[in-house]
């Protein structure tokens, strides 16, 4: 019905509107099921894995390692012992 519906809309906003909302609801809508039942089955699955236990702390980022500068200074003196020689 998609691919029919393309060749005979009209060439005004309304008509591309109307097909772009029925690409959605027709392709958009299984995907987004897909995705929901997969986070769904790979929750239970870590759920029962780690006995219902769930940590929040495993989920926030740690700061201290997206600091660039601090590798940076620790890759300087490697530098500078490397020219030297």
């Amino acid at each position: 019905m998609v691919l029919g519906r393309g060749f005979h809309v009209g060439a005004d906003a309304g008509g591309a509107a109307g097909l772009l909302v029925l690409m959605t609801m027709r392709l958009a809508y299984p995907m987004i099921v897909a995705a929901a039942i997969l986070v769904g089955a790979s929750l239970a699955v870590h759920l029962a894995v780690t006995r219902l236990g769930f940590s929040f702390n495993k989920l926030a980022p740690d700061l201290a390692r997206l600091n660039p500068r601090k590798s940076q200074e620790s890759e300087a003196p490697n530098l500078t012992r490397s020219c030297r020689r």
